[in-house]
């Protein structure tokens, strides 16, 4: 620590965690001066933090920035082609269903939105493309879009640049720059505690004690609605030398499948490498008011009895009227044989053929793709029934997220299972207006269920009930 020399400051005691002096003199100028009684400490601390190792680089004083950019014009919904007006959350014309309950971008199989975004006039082939799949209904976001195509030549580009200065990266808990300060006590990253020691909680530690200074943020607002891509970003140092930051995704290039982070990915079929130096913010609601839920359905895997099940907890009639089918009686078995009735009068065991579920419980078959190879083994989920009156003229399902989904691609239900809701939704415009509609979402389940199936057993008189 520095030692305060007497004269200039006549006290120095602690208050809270930073030293605070007492000038008891008139005389300021040692204090001024900031005289220390050990230079040589200080220049051993520059040296264990290898300063004296220097870049000939200054520190970084502004950035310029040039960059175009387009607005997002248009929606296409299984090819047909949608405006975007400006301000409408992207949402409420992605999700909506019809007066008959479906979602033209809602895709039966895999139980997800997919639907196409695009910039430029109205059946112009110019302008970005950019791809949605997958969405799942909880909230959308510039992550949920991919590139598919570079854009060409476009009149509706505008170009412009900016000077900035940037800030240093600041976080709770950082290291202070200044050796003398006392630090904030509540972050310890190099406490030890790691339940899975790895290679990346070192280099957290080493960032945050060693690099951390030398990290700098700036502001860079952006509309809503619409695509940037970043022309050129230059730093300038504190000798007035400029110096281009590239993307990240170019020192990369060589290696088409590393991972990136904050990036926007380019399709499987685009066959130009993008996306690092491209800036996306959709015009999506902040927020969105959750209503009424007027369908769930569970969807599970029961490995034991090689069936994937959609399982209907909560259904709304044509009146409007919702329900849970859980309350719902079992329906009567078909009696198996005579013997079967006769046993039952005689109130012995009953033999089953199988257990009796519920009519919502709906079960999807495995049924192989192409059936004429042996060497092809891929399967779908096909909608089948556990209720033998059961027909497409009068249904067992009521939901109308299992009356489209007659099919299920196999890697659509995972083991924990998904849950797909059915739901009103409100949320405001960036201008204030008003949107309501209706949406799904699907949400991933938590444990793997099975409904423990039997098949040919003796059911006992004690579990039996009145038929």
């Amino acid at each position: 620590m520095p030692t305060v020399f007497p004269g200039s400051i006549s006290q120095a005691y602690l208050k809270g965690q930073d030293l605070q002096p007492n000038n008891g003199t008139a005389h300021i100028d040692q204090g001024l001066a900031a005289q220390v009684h050990d230079p040589l400490w200080f220049l051993s601390l520059q040296w264990l933090s290898g300063e004296f190792e220097a870049e000939n680089g200054g520190r970084v004083g502004a950035v310029h920035v040039e960059w175009e950019e387009e607005p997002i014009t248009r929606c296409l919904i299984e090819g047909q082609e949608h405006p975007l007006a400006s301000g409408r959350p992207m949402e409420s014309l992605v999700e909506k269903e019809d007066a008959d309950g479906l979602s033209d971008a809602w895709n039966s199989e895999s139980l997800d939105y997919s639907f196409e975004i695009r910039t430029g006039t109205a059946g112009s082939s110019q302008g970005w493309r950019l791809e949605a799949k997958d969405y799942d209904g909880n909230g959308l976001d510039w992550f949920s879009f991919d590139i598919g195509r570079k854009s060409p030549r476009n009149a509706d580009k505008q170009e412009q640049s900016r000077k900035i200065i940037p800030q240093s990266l600041y976080f709770k808990g950082m290291p202070h720059p200044r050796w003398w300060r006392f630090e904030d006590g509540d972050v310890f990253l190099d406490s030890g505690i790691d339940p899975e020691p790895n290679v990346l909680s070192t280099l957290l530690v080493e960032f945050v004690y060693a690099d951390v200074n030398n990290w700098f943020v700036f502001p860079l607002e952006q509309q809503t609605g619409c695509l940037r891509r970043i022309k050129n970003l230059t730093a300038i140092d504190s000798f007035d030398i400029g110096t281009e930051i590239q993307p990240m995704f170019r020192q990369w290039s060589t290696n088409p499948d590393s991972f990136q982070l904050f990036n926007l990915a380019a399709t499987e079929k685009s066959t130009v490498r993008i996306g690092g130096d491209v800036l996306f913010l959709p015009e999506v609601a902040n927020e969105p008011l959750q209503g009424a839920i007027c369908e769930e359905v569970d969807f599970m895997r029961d490995e034991l009895a090689n069936f994937t099940w959609a399982i209907e907890n909560y259904v709304t009639d044509s009146n409007g009227q919702g329900r849970y089918r859980a309350e719902e009686a079992i329906p009567d078995a078909v009696p198996e044989s005579d013997d079967d009735l006769a046993d039952s009068l005689k109130g012995a065991p009953h033999y089953k053929l199988k257990s009796r579920l519920s009519a919502r419980h709906v079960p999807y078959m495995p049924i192989r793709i192409n059936p004429d190879s042996l060497a092809d083994g891929d399967t779908y989920l096909r909608r089948a029934r556990s209720v033998e009156t059961a027909s497409l003229a009068k249904p067992q399902y009521q939901s109308q997220v299992v009356r489209e989904s007659w099919r299920l691609d196999e890697d659509a239900i995972p083991r924990t299972g998904i849950t797909v809701q059915r739901l009103k939704r409100f949320a405001r415009g960036s201008q204030g207006e008003e949107y309501f509609w209706s949406a799904r979402r699907r949400r991933i389940g938590v444990v793997e269920r099975s409904l423990q199936l039997q098949f040919d057993y003796l059911e006992p008189v004690s579990n039996q009930s009145d038929e």
